[in-house]
């Protein structure tokens, strides 16, 4: 009981311990431990006494006195045992207590000040650490920022060497007749050359302004003859906005150029095909005089907006012989997808345009293509 009691006024919790203790030194008090001492004294004093006490009463016989002396001596040291501890605290007094809770309990502080000192060098290393760590984060990103500003106001220099529109012919059979004619596809050929710095190649786009020639212009001009609508198309000046996109040939990836790597690289627009895909209406029709755009683009290609067109003798097919004048001069422009960039061909770029077999431009490298002369 005084081990916990004491444990109690040294980490000072119960203010009635240390008032009890205060209590027991300003005045004599007989309970707890002296009390319980002097019952034992007394019960120890009669068991020693008894042996004694039947000899007085019935007189027995004792053939020797050296269990009386065992008795006698045992009891004695019994009872200055009892009385040492209960009235003298001879074994664990109260200050022996104090003391060794002192010794504990400041060896535990000293334990927690050891672990919190620990804890503060990981907590200042884990500190360090983590501003170095967002040092570093912070100069990547910095970089990384930096990077992308730089290819944003300053991309990754590409030049480009020439560009071949190319019209891919195939022999097709159609009807029930299963007549032969001959289609015509729409691709390109795009020589270039990276810089200093790595690119990708996404795709070729082809947009701006087609005119209207006459023969072009009769689906949208009825019950009008023809005299009537080649004055319109002269006056008016009809015209279509096209904006078409090309991928790579045979890739649905973009294509990765190396620093000062040079290569040809293959476009397709449309495959060969028969019929025209070009999309009549007013909605797409648009009038320079009067200053009116188009309200819709052409965004899905036709021979008819790129090739001028020759039918043959037999009106069977549609032979493209070469590149529109607007193709030629400009007002409809290749752009070249880089990175997040579109980069204009100069029309200065523009070579003649070659028709190739289908077979061929499947088969053969660029390289290759550019040397065939049908």
């Amino acid at each position: 009981m005084r081990v916990i009691t004491t444990y109690l006024i040294e980490k000072d919790v119960s203010q009635w311990e240390k008032d009890w203790k205060l209590y027991r030194s300003q005045g004599s008090y007989f309970a707890y431990t002296k009390s319980q001492a002097l019952l034992f004294l007394i019960f120890g004093l009669i068991v020693t006494a008894f042996p004694f006490l039947l000899i007085q009463l019935f007189n027995p016989q004792v053939n020797s006195d050296i269990g009386l002396w065992v008795v006698f001596i045992v009891g004695i040291f019994y009872e200055i045992f009892v009385f040492g501890m209960g009235f003298k605290d001879w074994f664990y007094s109260e200050e022996a207590i104090q003391a060794h809770w002192e010794s504990v309990l400041n060896s535990k502080n000293d334990k927690i000040m050891e672990n919190n000192k620990n804890k503060n060098t990981k907590l200042k290393g884990l500190a360090f650490w983590g501003a170095l760590i967002g040092l570093i984060g912070g100069i990547i990103g910095a970089l990384g920022g930096s990077l992308s500003l730089w290819d944003r106001f300053i991309p990754p220099g590409t030049e480009i060497i020439e560009i071949i529109p190319v019209a891919v012919h195939s022999e097709d059979y159609f009807g029930a007749t299963q007549s032969k004619h001959s289609t015509y596809g729409i691709s390109a050929i795009v020589h270039l050359r990276s810089k200093n710095r790595s690119v990708l190649i996404s795709g070729l786009d082809l947009s701006g302004k087609i005119y209207m020639s006459v023969n072009e212009y009769i689906p949208d001009a009825e019950g009008k003859n023809i005299n009537e609508i080649g004055k319109e198309v002269r006056d008016k000046k009809p015209y279509s906005i096209i904006s078409w996109s090309a991928w790579p040939k045979d890739s649905h990836v973009a294509i990765r150029l190396e620093p000062y790597e040079e290569r040809y690289i293959l476009f397709t627009f449309l495959e060969p095909s028969f019929l025209s895909n070009r999309l009549g209406g007013e909605e797409y029709l648009g009038v320079e005089s009067a200053n009116k755009r188009p309200k819709r683009v052409r965004t899905y290609p036709d021979k008819i907006d790129i090739f001028e067109l020759r039918v043959s003798s037999d009106g069977k097919s549609v032979k493209p012989i070469d590149i529109r004048y607007e193709i030629k001069s400009g007002l409809a422009k290749f752009y070249l997808r880089v990175g997040t960039k579109s980069l204009e061909i100069p029309t200065n770029k523009l070579n003649n345009f070659k028709t190739i077999n289908k077979k061929d431009w499947e088969e053969r490298t660029p390289q290759e293509l550019l040397l065939l002369n049908y």
